[in-house]
C-alpha cells in the first residue's frame, strides 16, 4: 500500500492509521472507510508526527490507531506525542498489537491511549473502546456526539 495524504475535509470524520504492516494497515483502513472515516495512513510514527506538525491546529482526527511496534519510534512514544498535541481535545488514540498482554494494555493507558486492541482490529471493538474512553475522559465535559 502506498503512503499518501488524502485531501482533508473538516466535516468528515478523520482517522489516522499508523502501522508498518502493510496488509494489516490496509485492512484497518478499509474497515474505517466503510464506517465513514476519511483515513490517512503512515507506516511509521515519525512520518505521522510530521503530518500533524504541518496541519493547521484545527485539523483534529477523531480517531488515531497506532501499532505498538513501529520503526524509528515506538508506538508508545508516538501516543505520548499525540496526547501532548491534542491535550484537552476529543481525540481517541487506540494502540494495536499482534498480542494483547495485560501489561501492554496498562502501559498503553499510562501513555494516554484509550486501550490496546489485538490485530486484526474489529469495528465493534474500536467503537466499544471509543465509548468507554469518552465516558471516562469526556463525561465531565459531556461526550461528543457519535461516541
Amino acid at each position: 500500500m502506498e503512503e499518501k495524504k488524502e485531501p482533508q475535509e473538516l466535516e468528515a470524520k478523520q482517522a489516522l492509521v499508523i502501522d508498518n504492516d502493510e496488509n494489516t494497515a490496509q485492512q484497518t483502513c478499509e474497515l474505517l472507510k466503510e464506517a465513514g472515516y476519511q483515513v490517512t495512513y503512515y507506516s511509521d510514527g515519525v512520518k505521522a508526527l510530521k503530518l500533524i506538525e504541518n496541519k493547521p491546529r484545527r485539523w483534529i482526527p477523531e480517531l488515531i490507531l497506532v501499532d505498538m511496534i513501529l520503526p524509528k519510534m515506538s508506538g508508545f512514544e508516538v501516543v505520548k506525542k499525540f496526547m501532548e498535541r491534542y491535550e484537552g481535545k476529543r481525540v481517541v488514540v487506540i494502540m494495536t498489537s499482534k498480542y494483547n498482554y495485560p501489561e501492554d494494555i496498562m502501559e498503553a493507558k499510562n501513555f494516554g491511549a484509550a486501550g490496546l486492541l489485538k490485530k486484526p482490529v474489529k469495528l465493534d471493538d474500536i467503537n466499544q473502546l471509543m465509548a468507554e474512553y469518552a465516558e471516562r475522559k469526556f463525561n465531565r465535559q459531556s461526550a461528543p456526539a457519535g461516541f
